[in-house]
């Protein structure tokens, strides 16, 4: 049965999606300028790549216990909740924070606000029909994806307009206005409220496809976060990229991601699992091993644009893939497992890539990065993949 959608004069789902955009909004307002600002404070490659990849230590550790604990509640609206409050005050933090270990810690608090994102995702499709769960997996990516290209675009220019530390506040101000578009939304009644035994979740955790699902999105979000979030904006600074022109190229990327994820429900459906997910890993690794020849940035641009379409593209089958066959009580705990584990990419490809800059030179870090997107193409034709 299709849960109730309407309470008041707003449709209940309505507000999710406004709040979601409200929130990716406040995490990445200040994300195309972040890695340039961090360096202005004194910080080396390496380090650079610490603070990028700070936001992802929470996402690891707490993604798999709060899908848990929202799957046997049934409920998610608290955690969302909770979430905004943790970007707000992230975001503040970052604003304030005089030093790069500073920033680290501000910015590891951003991370465990987008722990909220699976319950999030979970509580959105909760108010479709289980047929319409693909679809609204989609749209809610594409949500997803259009608040972070919004926040590029609005990002670059507060930096240009006044200064770096601004976005950091507008972004504080955002999460509040979040937490308040919240507070009216009623959640479809629990479809199960109970304790679920270890063996329970670990029979959900270990599920095959899930796992192939996650070793993709490892390796996937190791090349973006590698790259577009950390020493795409730097390498875009070192060709004479202003903080506004960085702004629109992280913009376009996410303008493409958005694009990606919308197009997965049609792509898909025609061509399936493996060649969807093979097609967005070849247009990563072609974006990535372009960009140390790219000296102008117009065709910087163009690059990131591919990048986005391929990760959005990948992303959105992947997510789904990661919920096929779950059951609806259990799909809290499915995606946080799935978003725990490609935090490992988030993690590891920041931080291994500042070292590999320090070490061989920032070039080195999309020639490695291109290799690992080859990795995960390869991957989505394991045999346990399915076609469609």
């Amino acid at each position: 049965m299709t849960p109730r959608l309407r309470r008041g004069f707003v449709p209940a789902s309505t507000l999710v999606a406004s709040a979601t955009f409200l929130f990716w909004f406040s995490l990445y307002v200040y994300v195309p300028i972040l890695p340039v600002h961090t360096e202005s404070l004194g910080a080396s490659a390496a380090m650079v790549g610490t603070v990028v990849s700070a936001y992802a230590v929470a996402q690891l550790v707490l993604r798999i216990p709060i899908g848990i604990w929202a799957d046997s509640l049934g409920r998610r609206k608290p955690f969302v909740v909770a979430g905004l409050l943790f970007a707000a005050l992230g975001a503040l933090g970052l604003g304030l924070s005089p030093g790069p270990w500073f920033l680290f810690v501000s910015r590891a608090v951003t991370g465990v606000a987008a722990v909220a994102w699976v319950p999030a995702m979970v509580l959105y499709v909760s108010y479709h029909s289980a047929q319409k769960v693909p679809r609204a997996m989609g749209v809610i990516m594409g949500v997803n994806g259009s608040a972070q290209l919004t926040a590029a675009l609005v990002g670059g220019l507060i930096a240009r307009a006044w200064d770096a530390q601004t976005t950091f506040f507008v972004a504080a101000g955002v999460g509040i206005m979040a937490i308040l578009v919240m507070v009216p939304i009623h959640e479809p009644p629990p479809i199960k409220s109970q304790r679920r035994a270890p063996r329970q979740i670990l029979q959900v955790a270990t599920r095959p496809l899930l796992l192939v699902a996650c070793g993709i999105a490892i390796l996937s979000h190791f090349v973006r976060f590698s790259t577009s979030f950390a020493f795409t904006p730097l390498y875009a600074a070192d060709i004479g990229a202003s903080d506004a022109i960085i702004g629109y190229i992280v913009a376009a990327m996410f303008a493409f991601a958005t694009l990606g994820s919308l197009a997965y429900a049609g792509i898909g459906e025609r061509i399936g699992y493996r060649h969807t997910i093979g097609f967005g890993s070849a247009a990563l690794f072609g974006a990535v091993i372009a960009t140390p020849f790219i000296h102008n940035v117009p065709m910087l641009m163009v690059c990131q644009a591919a990048s986005g379409f391929g990760g959005g593209l990948q992303g959105a089958a992947l997510a789904a893939l990661a919920l096929r066959g779950v059951d609806r009580s259990e799909q809290a705990t499915a995606m946080g497992v799935f978003q725990a584990l490609y935090a490992v990419g988030m993690l590891a490809g920041p931080a291994i890539s500042g070292f590999i800059s320090d070490g061989s030179g920032i070039d080195s870090v999309f020639y490695v990065s291109a290799g690992i997107a080859l990795m995960s193409g390869v991957l989505a034709y394991v045999p346990l993949v399915p076609r469609r």
